[in-house]
């Protein structure tokens, strides 16, 4: 049960621009989340009847909620809110740390604080629109069976379009796809996990990217190429899926290729072999 402490900390921007801080109870505990990657998976929940319960107050509508682990092992999950109040739409950044008896959520700025006064007074007259619970979580991408087509050079000249088989569990530990190349090398994904991280080399913004395990390097690909050099001496190890957007606004599947042994943390991790982008249009 979401218990709210204040309504207006830490101002940021000017007296009608505050971050949101809450301490909640949630269903599982410390550890827990420290042995499960899908930790998201069960506080989502609670964080979202926390930004529900903050946006009525103004008639706002949450219309989409990301929580991913911050990193291996972590007990804090970072994301994002989109919050629709009448025409206007925002999107404030959250943080959850999850402690042992409490856990605690801080949302960077309220959107209430920054609609108009005026409209927030219209829109209290109205019943606050909350979106059903059984809505089904935003689908990334890289989720469906599908075919994609290559968008960069790198992706032309050495995976040709790829196929994947179809993950319907995001950002669960364990589950697995199949990544078809162009030649028709096929290989068995498993997946490790999805983090809030920089995963382009083109942008410091932070995405959601899913990290998957490769059963095997594909060996060679277009023209002879390979992912990350000799397969023998340094295989593609890891390949994380996130979505990007080209210069003229082109919606892209994001592939970058690690050949380290343990999970990259970022895009700035060792082992980076390179990146690929496809059309996700």
């Amino acid at each position: 049960m979401v218990r709210k402490l204040s309504g207006i900390l830490n101002p940021v921007a000017g007296p009608r621009v505050s971050s949101v801080l809450a301490r909640f109870d949630f269903r599982v505990g410390l550890v827990v989340c420290l042995l499960l990657t899908g930790c998201e998976v069960v506080v989502r929940d609670d964080a979202r009847d926390f930004v529900e319960e903050t946006v009525a107050e103004c008639g706002g509508t949450v219309t989409e909620m990301v929580l991913v682990s911050d990193g291996l092992f972590t007990n804090k999950l970072t994301g994002y809110a989109r919050v629709e109040i009448g025409a206007e739409e925002y999107t404030p950044s959250l943080s959850v740390t999850v402690g042992v008896e409490q856990s605690l959520i801080e949302m960077d700025s309220d959107p209430c604080a920054l609609y108009p006064i005026e409209e927030s007074l219209l829109r209290l007259t109205e019943p606050p629109r909350r979106r059903s619970p059984s809505s089904p979580p935003q689908r990334r991408v890289w989720q469906d069976q599908r075919m994609f087509e290559p968008y960069s050079r790198t992706a032309q000249s050495i995976t040709g379009p790829i196929k994947l088989s179809g993950n319907p569990q995001f950002a669960t530990r364990g589950s697995e796809m199949f990544l078809t190349f162009g030649n028709g090398n096929t290989v068995k994904l498993t997946s490790v996990g999805a983090w809030w991280k920089t995963w382009s080399l083109a942008s410091d913004d932070k995405v959601t990217g899913e990290i998957f395990q490769l059963e095997h390097d594909p060996g060679p690909l277009n023209y002879g190429n390979t992912l990350c050099g000799d397969p023998g001496k340094n295989p593609a190890r890891f390949f994380v899926f996130h979505q990007d957007t080209g210069a003229s606004g082109t919606e892209l599947l994001g592939v970058a290729v690690f050949r380290s042994e343990k999970p990259p943390d970022d895009i700035n991790s060792p082992g980076l072999c390179g990146t690929f982008n496809f059309y996700a249009e």
